[in-house]
C-alpha cells in the first residue's frame, strides 16, 4: 500500500477531532476545534496516480470544539456532536450554487470565514488545496434541518446500518437513540457509570456497543420481530462488559 500524505490548512491548525468519508462519493468531512465541519472531495490522477484535495463547504454552527460528524449511510445527511450539547443534523441543498464566504439557506444562515490561519513558518509554501489565498468559493451548501440536545459533551455519533436511527454518546454517561429527523429520542441508555466515549451499530443492524471510561463495553441486541422496531432496555451486569437486549 502506498500512501500520501495530504496538507489540511483549514482548521486555523487547530485539532481536528474526527473523520468521515461520505459513502458511494469521493467526499469526507472533518471537524475540530475551531468549532467547523468542513466537506473536501478528493480525485485521483489517472495518468500520474496524484492525489489531490478540494474543498466544498465549511458548516459552521456550534458554539464550542465539534468532537465528531458522521454521515447517514444514505449519503444524504450529515450529522455533528460538539462540547456544546448540540447534535446538529445536516441537509445537503442541491438546488443553490456556490457563493463565497457565506452560506445562506432557507433554514439557517450560516456565515462562514473560509480564510486559513498560517504560522509565519509556513507563509513561504502554498497551500496545496487552493489556487489563490484572496477568494475561497463554497460549491456546496449545507442546511440545519435539525438540532438534538443533550445535556452535556457529545464524544460519539453512530447512525444504524438503515439511517433510521441515530445513537449519541455523552459525558453525562448515557446513551441516546434518536429518530433523528423527527427530532425525538427512543430511549436513553443509563447502565454506564462514567462518561460514554463510544459508540457503534453493527453493519446488520443487530447490536449496539458502547463503550466507557468505567471500563465497560456493553453490547445491546434489537428485537427485529417487532414491527415498531421499539426500544426497551433491559439491563444485564457482569463484571467486564453487560449485554442488554433492546426490543
Amino acid at each position: 500500500m502506498k500512501c500520501e500524505t495530504v496538507m489540511i490548512l483549514w482548521h486555523n491548525q487547530d485539532p481536528i477531532y474526527s473523520i468521515d468519508f461520505e459513502n458511494g462519493t469521493n467526499k469526507f468531512c472533518t471537524a475540530g476545534f475551531d468549532n467547523e465541519i468542513k466537506i473536501w472531495s478528493y480525485t485521483k490522477n489517472k495518468e500520474t496516480s496524484k492525489l489531490s484535495i478540494e474543498y466544498l463547504s465549511s458548516l459552521k454552527k456550534h458554539s464550542k470544539p465539534v468532537n465528531i460528524a458522521r454521515f447517514s449511510p444514505c449519503g444524504n445527511l450529515l450529522a455533528s456532536g460538539s462540547d456544546d450539547g448540540n447534535i446538529i443534523i445536516w441537509k445537503l441543498n442541491t438546488s443553490t450554487t456556490s457563493t463565497t464566504n457565506i452560506i445562506s439557506t432557507t433554514t439557517t444562515t450560516i456565515s462562514t470565514s473560509a480564510t486559513p490561519t498560517k504560522p509565519a513558518q509556513n507563509r513561504s509554501r502554498p497551500n496545496p488545496l487552493v489556487a489563490s489565498d484572496d477568494n475561497y468559493i463554497m460549491k456546496e451548501q449545507w442546511s440545519m434541518v435539525n438540532s438534538l440536545m443533550v445535556p452535556k459533551d457529545v464524544y460519539d455519533l453512530a447512525w444504524s446500518s438503515d439511517g433510521q436511527y441515530l445513537s449519541s454518546a455523552s459525558t453525562d454517561n448515557t446513551v441516546i437513540v434518536w429518530s433523528p429527523l423527527s427530532k425525538s429520542y427512543d430511549q436513553v441508555i443509563i447502565d454506564h457509570s462514567h462518561y460514554v466515549q463510544g459508540v457503534s451499530w453493527d453493519p446488520l443492524g443487530d447490536y449496539l456497543l458502547t463503550q466507557s471510561s468505567d471500563a465497560t463495553c456493553r453490547l445491546y441486541t434489537t428485537n427485529k420481530a417487532r414491527k415498531e422496531k421499539k426500544l426497551i432496555k433491559e439491563k444485564v451486569t457482569t463484571t467486564t462488559a453487560a449485554a442488554t437486549k433492546i426490543r
